[in-house]
């Protein structure tokens, strides 16, 4: 089984280098495309990831609107020749090994009744609390077999469709929850696509739970750093 992970990403620091080195071990290829517009040194650390890694095919873009990142996307599934699944990787999805391992088992386990994945974050909103809103509630498609996939609408608000089929959980058995999680660290980030405070989007203030598991040790300095980043910007 040969897995491909697709990413976009502009601003993606810090957390990038510790989402794409957590995920690397696991998978046959990562293509990953970052934004002409990046200014935080993005673009250096994926260039030297990709001297590293020969897994790593880096690409680049310059959109002249958020729209046009659906085509980009597109593009990605072309880049993607080989693979049995495509893995959507956000530059804010930060995985650990047990959970990439259920994963990857239930990828293999899937018969041909299935075509996708979703799976329910934790929505990080500070080193110590989540969104409540979130829990068993809010799920991402982020496994999908490599089989006439097409995205569909204008970013961020595209949806992934198999053929004429829409992959959504909620309307389709095809594409089931499966019970593992990442952190999402959206809310936690520097701003990259997006030009506002995003509560537009997604209303990311939250409301705060105590985390249901505690976050790893090597994302806690990270996330104090992008929170003082954050206030100062």
């Amino acid at each position: 089984m040969k897995i491909i992970t697709n990413t976009i990403v502009k601003n993606g620091m810090p957390f990038i280098p510790y989402v794409l080195r957590a995920v690397e071990p696991f998978v046959d290829r990562m293509i990953i495309t970052v934004s002409e517009k990046s200014t935080d040194g993005t673009a250096e650390e994926v260039a030297r990831f990709a001297l590293e890694n020969s897994k790593i095919y880096m690409d680049r873009e310059n959109v002249s609107n958020p729209g046009e990142l659906t085509q980009i996307r597109q593009h990605q599934i072309e880049l993607s020749t080989g693979a049995d699944w495509i893995w959507f990787l956000d530059d804010d999805d930060f995985w650990t090994s047990d959970q990439i391992k259920g994963c990857i088992k239930a990828m293999q386990q899937a018969g041909d009744d299935i075509d996708a994945f979703s799976v329910n974050p934790y929505q990080v909103l500070d080193k110590d609390h989540e969104d409540a809103r979130w829990i068993n509630k809010k799920y991402f498609t982020k496994f999908f077999k490599n089989v006439d996939i097409n995205y569909r609408g204008a970013w961020p608000r595209d949806l992934i469709y198999k053929g004429d089929e829409l992959l959504y959980h909620k309307s389709n058995p095809r594409n089931p929850i499966v019970p593992f999680k990442f952190w999402h660290l959206a809310a936690v980030k520097g701003y990259s696509f997006r030009k506002n405070d995003l509560l537009n989007f997604n209303d990311l203030e939250g409301k705060l739970i105590k985390l249901t598991t505690k976050l790893p040790e090597e994302i806690v300095e990270l996330l104090e750093q992008a929170y003082r980043a954050k206030k100062s910007g």
